[in-house]
């Protein structure tokens, strides 16, 4: 008995372990991409010989690097892994030949967001610049919650109105512009328009002067991402938004992906 005490104890301290070192992995952000010894143990509610502990351990197995002041950053396994887990993606696979042919068809940025709908995130794993320059804050790798925006709408668009309703109510809308909805009933009549027509829209939700078409994408009847196309609002009106949207939903059902409809 003692000694399969013993082990039960080990395993849940190794579990913890385990936890600990992911909670420093996910403290960087781009706001964060350097962070103190006294900052990780912040962000992470752990003390300040446990962090030094394990990020001595993940500099070891590249995951961290430190810098000459002492201050920790990701190491290059990170993008190593990073780059193995974007070759395996579903949704890279699916949309990767419609995302190069709607950047071709319309000329603009087009993004390809993974959705988590576990923590309601979204994950940009593809970006094809525009031929003309467009400054959009959403490089690859960038995870944000789920909220405003043609992603978010398109996505929550793919649930039956009862399961994105419910979704919605459990979300934190946080408002990244002054024309940022933030009010749940007035997001689910968004959702629900775009329910409709099959296609989702934005314009400065998300980022001032930057208007947004999104398409969800299914698999096996499950919504695993979205497929947007963002351009100025100078450059892209309403009669504009809805012909690209007729574009992308043409070029998806070209190449058999599900969009819902």
């Amino acid at each position: 008995m003692t000694n399969l005490g013993g082990a039960g104890r080990e395993r849940r301290a190794g579990v913890r372990a385990v936890e600990r070192a992911f909670d420093i992995l996910t403290a960087f952000s781009d706001a964060h991409p350097r962070l103190a010894l006294h900052e990780l143990a912040d962000a992470t509610c752990l003390p300040k010989a446990s962090v030094h502990r394990i990020a001595t351990s993940m500099i070891d197995y590249g995951f961290l690097r430190q810098a000459e002041d002492g201050s920790y950053m990701l190491g290059m396994r990170v993008v190593e892994l990073a780059r193995f887990a974007s070759n395996s993606s579903t949704l890279l696979q699916i949309g990767k030949p419609v995302a190069t042919e709607i950047a071709r068809l319309t000329g603009e940025t087009v993004l390809t967001a993974e959705v988590d709908w576990r923590d309601r995130t979204v994950l940009v794993v593809d970006r094809i610049d525009a031929e003309h320059s467009l400054t959009v804050l959403s490089p690859i790798g960038r995870r944000s919650h789920l909220s405003c925006g043609c992603i978010a709408k398109a996505a929550l668009s793919a649930w039956p109105a009862e399961t994105a309703n419910r979704i919605i109510n459990q979300l934190n809308l946080v408002a990244r512009t002054p024309r940022s909805i933030t009010d749940r009933a007035r997001l689910a009549e968004e959702v629900q328009l775009s329910r409709e027509r099959g296609y989702a829209t934005e314009q400065d939700e998300f980022n001032l002067g930057v208007v947004g078409i999104g398409v969800p994408v299914l698999e096996a009847g499950w919504p695993i991402g979205v497929i947007a196309v963002v351009a100025p609002s100078v450059r892209c009106n309403s009669r504009q938004m809805t012909h690209i949207s007729g574009q992308m939903r043409d070029v998806m059902a070209k190449y058999g992906v599900d969009s819902g409809e």
